[in-house]
């Protein structure tokens, strides 16, 4: 079914935009293929891919080495403080990170919010809701 963006948008964060204001974060949970276990230089060349990629969209990350679990990297991104990442643009640079056979990957995305701040948010869902 094709998204609804009347009603998605409260039903669905994904296609919401930020209450607050503040850019979303992209998360890539990166599992090293065989083929990047074998040669570690080819899992740097797709990091530093990823990293030249989100600079090119406007967006900064940070890289965490999970330990445990069933990622083996945790890229966290940001877009810029006065704007949004270009989604489309995200995707094709996950499918591209994705299609050199060295990392797969979960990617979502998520807002950030203080205990008082996602109140706020769920009262806003339910009187969204209530409003249908």
């Amino acid at each position: 079914m094709a998204p609804n963006k009347s009603t998605d948008a409260v039903l669905n964060p994904f296609f919401a935009k930020v209450l607050d204001g503040r850019p979303e974060t992209y998360f890539s949970m990166w599992t090293i293929t065989e083929e990047g276990r074998r040669d570690p230089a080819k899992v740097q060349a797709a990091l530093v891919l990823a990293s030249k990629g989100l600079k090119k969209l406007g967006g900064r990350c940070r890289l965490y080495v999970a330990m445990g679990g069933s990622a083996d990297l945790i890229g966290v991104a940001k877009g810029p403080m006065d704007g949004q990442l270009d989604e489309q643009a995200m995707l094709a640079l996950q499918r591209a990170i994705q299609a050199s056979g060295i990392l797969t990957a979960v990617f979502f995305k998520a807002f950030e919010f203080t205990a008082d701040g996602y109140a706020k948010y769920t009262e806003d869902i339910i009187d969204g809701l209530s409003r249908r």
